[in-house]
């Protein structure tokens, strides 16, 4: 991958030192196709604008088409002891199933003078699984060395290939190399080398401080991008995690999004799915119509086959055959997608179609060039009754009929299908909805108060819950709850377990909590007045509002959309409480907030709050006047309730 620069780091787990992969590894010289001429220019960067206690003097990179080769050289300089520690240790991953690495040259340059210490490093290839918990293998390994002897204000570079690619992006170029970094880059120099005849497009999203130089010459096409003094990229406190950050030059020989679509739809062509028949049929035994079979197979895909991801090689973009995943019971995204189109294709549901995403960054794909190396997950798209869905095959424990399975939003997809001409907006109707009813018992001044909770929960709402019941002890989870109001009262005991009834039918979970809040009544003095208080906050609600600082914003801020929040809560209190009622209600373009308080009687008092967010992002123009109102929402959430001695 062009984007394989050097990774120097500390933060990494070794499981296994492998010198059997040693066939993988060798000392080379620089290859003459990646020599091309550099600029020394003057560094204009303190130790006050680095982040990490080092930064990129120069950072030259090579990809040579048609050799499948990306050769790097990167020079770092140490500024403080903090840099010291990120680049002693040398960590190069590569896939071993179809990438060798060649190390080239390590230099160290200190006052003035360059030294050679290639020879000193003592390389191990070692394996660096570091998502074994969960449950994904993805067979990468690391060429790995200490390094002796670093110092401040040292100059260090390294230079090595990348020799390889995955075999099932041969014919195909797409990828980006970003061109700013956390720390400034005094040079850098991007190349790209082809065939004259083999066709690609790029994109530079800024060329400020950029030259671009395109030649051809005796059937040869390079590409050089040159950057000098290059600012870091600032990050926002709330942007959006699919924001794209900093200068970029994307590459693609595709031509459009139909072509990336003919590509995954050979990954996923099938040809061997003999035991899909025998599984359908113990699933729908009892099924006599086509939804029930639909939403008992969506359930076994979801829940019986589990979820592991063998994810090197050939396995990183090609689904496992159904027969196989069948005969494991266990299989990552890709396996159980094409399981689950290849079930419902078998029952009757002619549109069932893979569709690629990218969970962090898919809401602004349709910012990128068309290319096939954008996405990280695949989910499927459906069509039953007229009705189109979004199901997500790896997410256990939903409950409800396939027609109303809700799944993550992932932003923009591509459908593979031959029709597919662009991407879709994964949209899916709301079925999720967070029902809460609190009623205090503090009717007795001088005695612990009660609270009795019940919450009910529909959709995406239940199965979230549902989920975490299924990873963490009831005892964890009861905590969790009784933290929501520890927050307000110091002593909260839980009364027994919590209540629970859960109807898969209907997707719907409901929870009843009861707790005994000692002593919720302090004393209170204001002027000549005296008596006994408490304070109420709706914590609940600070899931979703809670105080912001209301900066200018560049980059759009994510926001949980889908929620559908009702809550009603009632406080039995002695004779002539007193309280401030205080209702309001807010609309903007992003949610919908409304506070009802009301005078039920002499000793009752009613709140409702509703609360209704749609949108999953806030557009910089909008997050001034939203970020305002959350401020001004939240400073009236909480409610003081006296009574004055007589």
């Amino acid at each position: 991958m062009i984007r394989s620069l050097l990774l120097l780091t500390i933060s990494f787990v070794f499981f296994s030192i492998n010198t059997s992969l040693a066939q993988n590894f060798e000392l080379a010289e620089r290859p003459d196709w990646s020599i091309t001429e550099t600029e020394k220019v003057k560094s204009k960067v303190t130790r006050y604008n680095v982040q990490s206690g080092a930064y990129i003097a120069e950072s030259v990179t090579v990809y040579h088409y048609e050799k499948e080769q990306t050769f790097a050289s990167v020079t770092s300089k140490i500024i403080n002891n903090s840099g010291i520690e990120n680049l002693s240790q040398i960590y190069i991953p590569f896939d071993t199933s179809y990438q060798s690495i060649q190390f080239h040259s390590f230099v160290i340059e200190r006052n003035g003078k360059k030294v050679d210490k290639t020879s000193e490093l003592e390389f191990n290839i070692i394996n660096s699984e570091n998502d074994l918990a969960a449950n994904v293998y993805n067979g990468v390994m690391a060429v790995h060395a200490i390094v002796d002897d670093l110092r401040k204000e040292d100059l260090m570079t390294i230079s090595y290939s990348v020799i390889g690619i995955n075999p099932l992006h041969k014919g195909h170029l797409h990828d980006i190399y970003y061109l700013q970094d956390v720390n400034p880059i005094d040079y850098f120099k991007f190349k790209i080398i082809s065939s004259s005849d083999f066709e690609f497009s790029y994109k530079v999203d800024s060329e400020e401080n950029i030259n671009i130089k395109e030649n051809e010459k005796d059937g040869i096409k390079t590409v050089e991008i040159v950057g000098k003094h290059i600012e870091p990229f600032v990050l926002e406190e709330f942007m959006s995690a699919s924001s794209v950050v900093g200068n970029r030059i994307q590459i693609s020989s595709f031509k459009n999004w139909n072509e990336v679509s003919a590509w995954g739809m050979n990954l996923f062509a099938n040809s061997e799915n003999n035991a899909i028949e025998e599984a359908i049929s113990e699933i729908t035994n009892s099924k006599d119509d086509l939804i029930s079979k639909a939403t008992a197979i969506v359930d076994f895909v979801q829940n019986d086959i589990r979820y592991t991801s063998v994810n090197g090689g050939i396995g990183s973009l090609k689904p496992s055959s159904p027969n196989e995943v069948l005969d494991r019971r266990y299989g990552d995204c890709k396996d159980k997608t094409l399981l689950l189109v290849e079930m419902l294709r078998k029952i009757g549901v002619e549109e069932a179609y893979p569709v690629l995403v990218n969970s962090g960054g898919g809401k602004f794909l349709n910012d990128y060039v068309e290319g096939n190396t954008l996405f990280n997950h695949v989910i499927v798209k459906t069509n039953i009754a007229g009705k189109d869905m979004w199901i997500d095959p790896t997410v256990p424990m939903q409950g409800g009929s396939i027609l109303q399975r809700h799944s993550p939003y992932y932003g923009y997809g591509l459908v593979l299908s031959r029709a597919t001409t662009e991407l879709e907006e994964i949209s899916a109707i709301n079925y999720s909805t967070t029902t809460i009813e609190e009623v205090f018992d503090f009717s007795k001044l001088d005695e612990d108060g009660k609270l009795t909770v019940k919450t009910v929960l529909t959709g995406n709402d239940a199965n979230s819950l549902r989920l975490m019941y299924d990873y963490y002890s009831p005892k964890e989870i009861e905590d969790l709850f009784k933290g929501v109001y520890s927050t307000i009262f110091l002593d909260v005991q839980l009364i027994g377990r919590v209540k629970i009834t859960d109807d898969l039918d209907k997707n719907e979970m409901t929870l009843v909590e009861e707790y005994r809040i000692e002593s919720p009544w302090q004393d209170y003095t204001f002027n000549e007045f005296t008596g006994k208080s408490f304070t109420y906050e709706p914590t609940n609600i600070y899931n979703y509002i809670a105080p912001l600082s209301c900066n200018e914003a560049t980059f759009p801020i994510d926001v949980p959309g889908d929620v559908n929040y009702k809550q009603n809560t009632i406080f039995l209190l002695p004779d002539n409480a007193l309280y401030q009622l205080n209702n309001f209600e807010t609309n903007n373009p992003i949610y919908s907030f409304k506070k009802d308080q009301k005078i039920t009687s002499i000793t009752k008092t009613e709140l409702n709050f509703e609360l209704v967010m749609g949108e999953h992002l806030i557009n910089p123009e909008q997050f001034k006047k939203v970020c305002e109102d959350i401020n001004k929402d939240y400073r009236n959430l909480q409610l003081l309730i006296v009574k004055l001695d007589e």
